[in-house]
């Protein structure tokens, strides 16, 4: 769903971007039902969708917990998914909701300062991070650059590289 700039104000102004925060679960995907991750998979699109082009829904977004939830399930699917790499039992669903989870952080913090403070706060550095090493989708990896680069354009933060190249890493600290 594409909205066009009124439709995505009147979803904020009808309570409908509050809801979609609400289904915004920060766990492991991996061990859920089908139908529980394509539900919050679905809400983090809805966040891209209605944020893009949209400064009052990104501080809606923010307002309502929404940037803590998407940091939160970040952060579990990263851990989970680093751990999981190149085994045999690793469970199907984490890169994407990662990839679509960057895209989202990526369309809220786009222009407003106090969400990048509070994507900051919410932890989501180290698993911004930890997407650099190359265990995820491409463009997740590029996105992610992007965030990190974003966050540490604050002089109270420090980041520096340990390697070059495939599978660099960057080592975020304040």
């Amino acid at each position: 769903m594409w909205a066009t700039g009124a439709c995505r104000d009147g979803i904020r102004e009808a309570g409908g971007l509050a809801s979609v925060c609400a289904m915004i679960e920060g766990d492991d995907v991996a061990y859920w039902e089908a139908a529980r991750r394509d539900l919050v998979d679905t809400a983090v699109c809805c966040v891209v969708n209605l944020c893009t082009l949209n400064p009052p829904n990104r501080r809606m977004v923010r307002a309502t917990g929404g940037v803590h939830r998407l940091c939160r399930l970040l952060a579990a699917n990263v851990d989970v998914a680093e751990e999981q790499q190149g085994r045999s039992d690793a469970r199907p669903g984490r890169d994407v909701i990662v990839e679509r989870t960057v895209f989202a952080l990526c369309a809220v913090v786009n222009g407003d300062v106090e969400n990048k403070d509070a994507v900051r706060v919410a932890g989501a550095l180290p698993a911004l991070v930890a997407i650099l090493a190359d265990c995820h989708p491409r463009s997740a990896v590029v996105c992610s650059v992007a965030q990190v680069r974003q966050a540490v354009n604050y002089p109270d933060v420090e980041c520096r590289a340990l390697g070059t190249g495939r599978g660099a890493l960057a080592e975020v600290g304040e």
